[in-house]
């Protein structure tokens, strides 16, 4: 997307770190998972794609063990688990772009996986 709306990242970094405020029964997991979240968002601002991406990148991350953007093993319980650990964790991407960023955002994310996945699929069959 061209014309993709470009938000500040500082609340959502904000919300990410308290996301029990926004999501009470989240599991540890997923507590681990925002955080390190909040670690690859480096820029002050973000795109519904750079979201996409900056997720899915981290999940690499996770299971390699290595942060990708500066080469710096990885801590904490997540790092190199059991792989269906990071595939359930992909789910919550949408909701999690709704805490962080409204519901428009998370709209365009999942429209933008979506567009994604189907040329995927499309490229395999």
């Amino acid at each position: 997307m061209m014309d993709e709306p470009r938000v500040d990242t500082k609340e959502a970094k904000e919300r990410f770190l308290d996301i029990r405020a926004h999501i009470p029964d989240a599991s540890d997991q997923l507590v681990e998972l925002c955080q390190h979240l909040v670690g690859h968002m480096s820029n002050s601002t973000i795109v519904p794609t750079g979201f996409l991406l900056v997720f899915h990148l981290l999940l690499g991350d996770l299971e390699r063990g290595v942060n990708g953007y500066n080469g710096q093993p990885m801590v904490g319980r997540l790092i190199r688990t059991n792989p269906l650990i990071y595939r359930a964790l992909s789910h919550w991407m949408i909701p999690l772009a709704r805490v962080g960023f409204g519901e428009d955002f998370a709209g365009l994310v999942r429209q933008e996986y979506v567009e994604v996945m189907k040329d995927s699929v499309q490229k395999t069959v």
